[in-house]
């Protein structure tokens, strides 16, 4: 039994009767005849006496398509939807083990230099594969030697897709970090970790705040007398944003148009990250190249230190 493809059509044509005649003269077979109007008329009909009576009347449109070809038509549909699917997973599962960012925190611009030939000697630079923390710790310990003479203490950490690399001069002031007032959360986040050396905490590790609540304060009472001890630590919280990006594709690959708006994202959402903020979770909401203009909708789960003073 062959599954055989109809269509539902309609026209514009000024006469019904004058339309009916022409098709029954070039005996053409129609079913379910359906007049929307005086001018508008809907009826079903076969893909081969579609094709003969389109040749007749440019303006006959198919509204739906029935049988073996919708069938194939939805196969390929789906087919495609999830093949990209499979692709976007692919490039965001590469893309996660790859460098974004080293962030050197130093002033001294032949130290940072020396750090950055070495670096790329060791293929530690941007886009390339992230290390793992022993192959990171082992790079510290040749640092640690080379520059021995020039630094009393350098350390190197991964934070996500985050390098940073600190390190304190010989010769230079170790500056501690100074006491401040009450925290304050910079903006709405779930509580992740507390680590608050001074101040009297507010809030418990799971907690859900809002921007202003406040997190430590800096005041404690002594037989009811307040006694200001300032507040030193970091408060880490889960926080989400949503990033939409957009570039030119014209003349790119779809891994570099991929790349280039997962990188501007990233960007974006990281401006106001401290040493101790890092991505958490990247999810592509949405990717849609059209016209030479590509455009990606991104979700982002954050750790930031949410503290303000």
């Amino acid at each position: 039994m062959k599954i055989r493809s109809k269509y539902i059509v309609s026209i514009c044509y000024y006469s019904k009767e004058e339309l009916l005649n022409f098709i029954s003269k070039n005996s053409i077979e129609i079913f379910l005849f359906n007049a929307v109007d005086d001018y508008h008329f809907e009826f079903e009909i076969s893909k081969k006496d579609y094709k003969k009576l389109s040749n007749h009347f440019s303006d006959l449109k198919i509204e739906k398509i029935y049988g073996f070809e919708s069938i194939i038509n939805s196969i390929l549909k789906n087919k495609i939807t999830a093949i990209s699917m499979v692709i976007s997973l692919l490039f965001y599962m590469f893309l996660n083990t790859r460098i974004y960012s080293i962030n050197i925190q130093g002033t001294n611009d032949f130290i940072n230099n020396y750090i950055e030939s070495r670096f790329d000697e060791f293929s530690l630079k941007k886009y390339q594969k992230m290390p793992n923390i022993n192959e990171i710790k082992k790079i510290e310990e040749i640092l640690k030697m080379d520059l021995c003479d020039k630094v009393d203490l350098i350390s190197i950490t991964s934070k996500g897709t985050y390098i940073f690399v600190n390190y304190v001069k010989k010769g230079d002031e170790i500056i501690l970090e100074q006491k401040h007032g009450k925290m304050y959360a910079k903006k709405d986040g779930v509580i992740k970790s507390i680590n608050i050396e001074s101040g009297k905490v507010m809030i418990d590790v799971n907690d859900y705040v809002k921007k202003g609540d406040l997190l430590v304060d800096d005041t404690l009472y002594y037989k009811d007398k307040p006694i200001v001890v300032g507040t030193l630590g970091r408060v880490m919280a889960y926080t989400y944003g949503r990033i939409n990006v957009s570039c030119i594709s014209t003349n790119m690959e779809k891994a570099e148009i991929y790349q280039l708006l997962l990188s501007k994202a990233r960007y974006e959402i990281s401006k106001s990250f401290d040493i101790y903020s890092y991505i958490e979770k990247e999810i592509v909401l949405s990717y849609v190249n059209q016209n030479n203009i590509a455009t990606m909708d991104i979700h982002y789960t954050l750790v930031e230190n949410i503290i303000k003073f």
